[in-house]
């Protein structure tokens, strides 16, 4: 689905051929109107709107519970989709990705392993609770504190905050991506990513100036920031993990449980002397389970990074499997975690 945007949408044919690029296009558009001086009936009614939003609890919330400031609706949409519905096999409901590339991103980070994602999250105009104050576990608890909002921020670095379009009314800016990791030695607190097409960064200033924004709101709020500009995106790997990830539920039940864990090591120890699927069935037979459970455990344990296999190399079934998890496993924690290699 195609956000289109009241500026309209300049031809940039350089960039609108890159698959990652046509959801942002709109931000090639220098010449937009500033913000309305006087209080207009409209910038009532978008007033209105954002509050009847936060009211609604869009932005708000954690974990299972969290609904994003932009959710996908139906009316929100075009004939060409670049829009994504889908889960990343973290929380029990599925996350409204705004492009195709924060789609391919949630999911080569989700590898890695974390306990929430975020899509959407608002660094609110005003002061406000830190994005990690309130518990995602009802098993834990953090201080709340309170951080700067973004218009004192961007007014801080000399940027402009932005406006709802012909309004007085602040722009709610979002972070695109937020993840908390499992492994808080890795990367303490949160993880946030900004995504934007390498195209488009290079040919707008206000996508550069919002991605320095949402830099700044992520040192002040003491949060890593990435930035994700797609020529990166490991497209086997991305296909691959498509395929694999498992239900949330299948996970939670799985993870821990001394099954999968026998059934990763038993397959380990056939995969190098038979093809993937044959050492999947034998797996499944070994421990007197059917062959679909046995493959939901192959699934299971790749996503879980339990199984050595190089996921950035295309998965043949019936041909022995290719080691190097490792691998693929140090570039993406370097990329995303800033782990050395």
């Amino acid at each position: 689905m195609v956000i289109e945007h009241e500026y309209g949408r300049p031809p940039y044919p350089q960039v609108a051929e890159d698959e990652y690029c046509a959801p942002y296009l709109y931000l090639l558009n220098e010449e937009g109107p500033g913000a309305l001086t006087q209080t207009t009936e409209y910038t009532k009614r978008k007033l209105t709107q954002v509050q009847r939003a936060i009211a609604a609890g869009h932005g708000l919330g954690r974990g299972d519970n969290y609904v994003p400031w932009i959710p996908i609706r139906r009316n929100f949409s075009s004939p060409v989709s670049h829009q994504h519905f889908e889960s990343v096999s973290i929380q029990k409901r599925n996350h409204h990705f705004l492009s195709k590339l924060e789609f391919h991103t949630a999911l080569q980070v989700a590898y890695l392993g974390h306990e929430e994602l975020r899509e959407g999250l608002p660094a609110w105009p005003i002061e406000h609770p830190h994005p990690d104050s309130f518990p995602c576990r009802a098993d834990s608890w953090t201080q709340i504190k309170f951080v700067p909002g973004l218009l004192d921020l961007a007014r801080d670095a000399g940027i402009d905050h932005g406006h709802f379009i012909g309004t007085s009314v602040p722009y709610v800016a979002t972070i695109d991506l937020v993840f908390r990791p499992i492994d808080q030695r890795s990367c303490p607190g949160l993880l946030s990513i900004s995504c934007k097409p390498a195209g488009i960064y290079t040919a707008s200033t206000r996508a550069r100036e919002r991605v320095a924004l949402d830099a700044i709101y992520c040192a002040a709020t003491g949060t890593r920031h990435v930035l994700e500009d797609g020529a990166g995106i490991e497209k086997a790997l991305v296909r691959n993990l498509e395929w694999l990830r498992p239900l949330t539920e299948e996970v939670r039940e799985w993870a821990q449980s001394d099954l999968l864990q026998d059934f990763v090591g038993t397959f380990e120890r056939h995969a190098d002397n038979m093809s993937i699927s044959q050492a999947a069935r034998a797996s499944a037979k070994r421990l007197r389970i059917s062959d679909e459970l046995g493959y939901l455990m192959f699934r299971t344990g790749c996503w879980l990074r339990m199984v050595d296999i190089d996921l950035s190399r295309p998965i043949q079934m019936t041909r022995t499997i290719n080691r190097g998890r490792e691998q693929v496993v140090r570039r993406l924690m370097a990329r995303y975690l800033g782990a050395s290699q």
